[in-house]
């Protein structure tokens, strides 16, 4: 698993990460076609699992690349 993170400095209030609404709030924001679709945002990085990528959501335990970056 992985976040899609921008480079946008602390000090700027960074960094950003790609993340989902969450379909489970009160009043979602969700795409009005389909079954419950979460919309993409972006949103301060936290360590919530809307941010987490490329695998099933409920794994949070270590991963096994971290820390890497693409400019």
């Amino acid at each position: 698993m992985y976040r899609i993170q921008d480079s946008t400095p602390a000090s700027a209030g960074g960094p950003y990460c790609l993340s989902l609404t969450n379909p489970d709030v009160t009043n979602p924001d969700l795409y009005g076609s389909g079954f419950r679709v979460s919309k993409t945002i972006v949103e301060k990085c936290s360590a919530s699992t809307m941010q987490k990528w490329n695998a099933p959501p409920y794994i949070t335990e270590q991963a096994r690349l971290k820390d890497l970056k693409e400019e």
